[in-house]
């Protein structure tokens, strides 16, 4: 497969992240970016209309699910039961940081330690519980209804399962 390319000039999306790739009738790849969470702007930036393309691929944290919060208010908590802080903007500076990596630098800047099998135990937890709270992106899951059935459609993900 070629390396993929974008579909945006490199200036328009300095600031971004790729969160979807398109799959070409050739072989090869593209991505398309998003904002982060807050910033979601998709509907802006997404035109398929234009490729030919043999599958999509979807990120789901951020992308296909509005999950950020709900890991947030989990991990917080799991900490909160430590008498650990856990900053909102700090956190939501790393976002798609996994558990580990994430209390790899918490523990660095804040020269705190965490009982680490407690904390992700306990985040999974709680944040299994609130699943049903977890509500679906909307433009970018009508594209994945739009194409359900039409091309093989797969959800990725670097997060570990729970």
């Amino acid at each position: 497969m070629k390396s993929p390319q974008p579909i945006l000039q490199t200036s328009e999306v300095s600031s971004l992240t790729p969160r979807l790739f398109i799959v070409d009738d050739k072989g090869g790849y593209y991505y398309v970016w998003q904002h982060n969470v807050a910033e979601a702007s998709m509907p802006e930036i997404i035109d398929l209309s234009r490729y030919q393309f043999k599958a999509l691929i979807f990120d789901c944290d951020g992308t296909l699910a509005e999950t950020a919060p709900h890991h947030f208010a989990a991990i917080r908590s799991a900490l909160a039961e430590q008498n650990l802080i856990l900053p909102r903007e700090w956190y939501f500076a790393r976002l798609g940081l996994s558990r580990t990596p994430l209390f790899d630098e918490f523990e660095a800047e804040f020269k705190l330690k965490i009982n680490r099998e407690a904390a992700i135990a306990r985040s999974e937890e709680i944040y299994c519980g609130n699943s049903q709270s977890i509500s679906e992106i909307e433009h970018v899951a009508k594209i994945a209804r739009q194409y359900s059935g039409v091309i093989p459609i797969s959800v990725a993900s670097g997060g570990g399962s729970v």
